[in-house]
């Protein structure tokens, strides 16, 4: 018996034994399953405003090993994880996303990760298209835009740059961008369609504009080729320009007319939105090379008609073309007077110089802004006058001796027949003058005989 209870006695203190090792086991083993939870995570942002990127494919491997170990995707914060990597690395990890830039870190690049890093990897936005080149449309007090789309689908919007230029194109100041900040900024407020109006513009002004795109990854592109220089549309005051011609190379039978001794000088005017007049102002200079200051007469149109004026050509009065004459009309009515679209407000009828040849001359509109006593319109009896643009002209002449013209008079009539008679008279007042023998010599006969007298009465 008391063998036996040794032996018991033995199987009990083996079985503790093992147990107590079993005890142990469980816990190295713990402790080292608590050792190697090896793990790496991957912050992953754009670059450019620094948001963190959802959906981008994050790829982790042993370094310089074909096979990979697993690949996540990175949630709304940007992050994507990795644990129970078999061991602390190094490790190659590759970022990807549709529309961005890759990146790889691995140990040949020296930018190898380990167990336990954080990884921030700041993903490039891809380029984009630069815009083509925009179509600027002036229009009322603005200017309209268009341009063509991107062909990227993902284009987030564009931005929209004027420059103030001279009217040939040159910049006067650098590219002003339009909407949203002043600068390109995250969340800027972009024009999301393909047109835009520009209704900050500065009367009498020249601009050019340029187009940005911005994508979805919100990487801008470089500025399009600028647009045409353009102005944008205001009531107009203007000068047509006005062309006389008495038709020197043509013979006194192919004439359907007698000519004329007055030359007509419009004062016009155009809008392309609605806008009306009561009075207006009209200050002018007109070439004196050209016109004569006096007999001068003023013709109402379907605009003006009705309204009471007064007209005053001053010769060589003007105070900016100095040595021309300046033109002074006042008109005012009881009713407005619509100037949308285009029309002629006033004509003035004036005689040419005794100026041969071909020539030409300013018309000149002044601009009160400058001298105070320039061309004003006014609907509001009580306002401010109507915001004007001006525009000038010219006047350009070609006058010769017309055939049968003997008394230069500029028209042809029973004048020319006399003076013949009155020159053969040998009347003190008829002098041959500068078209002798050409305006005299009505048969071409190579003398001036009554017979030229005769032809010019019959016809």
């Amino acid at each position: 018996m008391k063998e036996k209870g040794r032996k018991w006695l033995l199987l009990g203190v083996t079985v503790a034994a093992v147990a107590v090792c079993a005890v142990g086991l469980f816990a190295v083993n713990d402790f080292t399953s608590a050792q190697t939870d090896y793990a790496v995570t991957v912050n992953v942002t754009n670059e450019i405003c620094g948001y963190p990127l959802e959906g981008a494919e994050v790829e982790i491997a042993a370094d310089f090993k074909i096979d990979g170990l697993g690949v996540a995707i990175t949630d709304a914060a940007g992050v994507a994880t990795f644990t129970n990597l078999p061991n602390a690395g190094p490790f190659e990890v590759g970022v990807s996303m549709q529309g961005y830039r890759s990146q790889e870190f691995r140990g040949d690049l020296g930018t190898a990760v380990s167990a336990g890093d954080v990884l921030d990897v700041a993903l490039v936005p891809r380029g984009v298209t630069t815009p083509g080149k925009p179509n600027a449309i002036s229009s009322p007090k603005s200017v309209y835009l268009d341009w063509p789309a991107n062909p990227e689908f993902n284009v987030k919007g564009y931005n929209v740059y004027r420059t103030l230029v001279l009217e040939d194109g040159t910049p006067l100041e650098d590219a002003v961008k339009l909407n949203g900040a002043p600068i390109v900024e995250c969340n800027d407020d972009l024009v999301v369609g393909l047109e835009y109006i520009d209704s900050t513009i500065t009367k009498g002004n020249y601009y050019i504009y340029q187009i940005q795109a911005i994508s979805g990854a919100d990487r801008p592109s470089e500025l399009s080729v600028p647009s045409d220089p353009t102005p944008g549309q205001w009531l107009t005051v203007f000068f047509p320009d006005v062309y006389y011609t008495n038709d020197p190379d043509m013979f006194l039978w192919d004439r359907e007319s007698v000519g004329s001794d007055v030359m007509r000088i419009p004062v016009a005017s155009r809008c392309a939105y609605d806008v009306n007049a009561t009075s207006m102002q009209i200050i002018g200079e007109v070439t004196s090379q050209l016109l004569n200051a006096s007999p001068a007469t003023l013709e109402m149109t379907g605009i003006t008609a009705g309204m009471a004026y007064s007209v005053n050509v001053i010769e060589s009065g003007a105070e900016q073309n100095i040595g021309d004459h300046q033109v002074r009309i006042a008109s005012a009515g009881v009713d407005e007077r619509s100037l949308y679209g285009s029309g002629e407000l006033f004509n003035l009828y004036l005689t040419p110089t005794a100026e041969f040849g071909s020539a030409c001359g300013p018309l000149h509109l002044v601009d009160d802004a400058i001298t105070g006593d320039g061309t004003l319109l006014y609907n509001d009896p009580f306002g401010e006058p109507l915001e004007i643009l001006l525009e000038d002209g010219v006047v350009c002449t070609d006058i010769g001796c017309m055939h049968g013209d003997v008394d230069v008079s500029g028209t042809i009539d029973a004048d020319d027949a006399q003076y013949i008679l009155d020159f053969i008279a040998r009347q003190s007042w008829a002098t041959i003058n500068e078209c002798y023998l050409y305006s005299w010599d009505i048969n071409q006969d190579l003398r001036v005989t009554t017979q030229d007298s005769t032809l010019i009465l019959r016809w």
